[in-house]
């Protein structure tokens, strides 16, 4: 995954976007919390449902991966927007101020606030985050247009 987005982050043609929903960027915020420590025990691990142990995997290895891709954002010169709910339980919504000031020298930086939406908004909100992402494959300009 860092990989994926260190390669965004070399890019200078004009040819790509970025949308990150509901994303944590700061790795200072993002926390493992006790029970993170104990869906890693051998006793529990296995009775886990598939997805709480995909999700304790990639909470375990978000902090190193976004550590690594922190040193980058500066560097991503393509259309960037960034979308997050307020209401968002397990990403703090202060993510989103961090992204502004990490990427505050992108002049296409755009953010698109979702006023008490939760982490799940890719399900609830599923044709607003679709509609984004056509429009920056149509053009940034398009983008702006609707949204502003």
């Amino acid at each position: 995954m860092a990989d994926r987005r260190g390669a965004l982050a070399r890019r200078s043609d004009r040819d790509a976007a970025l949308v990150i929903v509901a994303g944590g960027l700061n790795a200072d915020l993002e926390e493992t919390r006790w029970y993170n420590d104990v869906a890693r025990w051998w006793i529990v691990y296995p009775f886990l449902a598939g997805f709480l142990r995909t999700s304790n995997r990639e909470m375990w290895a978000c902090k190193e991966q976004v550590g690594l891709l922190d040193g980058k954002l500066d560097a991503i010169t393509c259309p960037v927007v960034v979308i997050h709910g307020t209401g968002d339980s397990l990403v703090p919504f202060e993510q989103i101020e961090y992204t502004i000031e990490r990427m505050a020298d992108n002049p296409e930086l755009y953010v698109l606030v979702l006023i008490g939406e939760d982490h799940s908004v890719t399900k609830l909100r599923r044709e607003e985050i679709r509609e984004t992402i056509e429009a920056l494959l149509a053009g940034i300009d398009d983008f702006v247009e609707e949204h502003e």
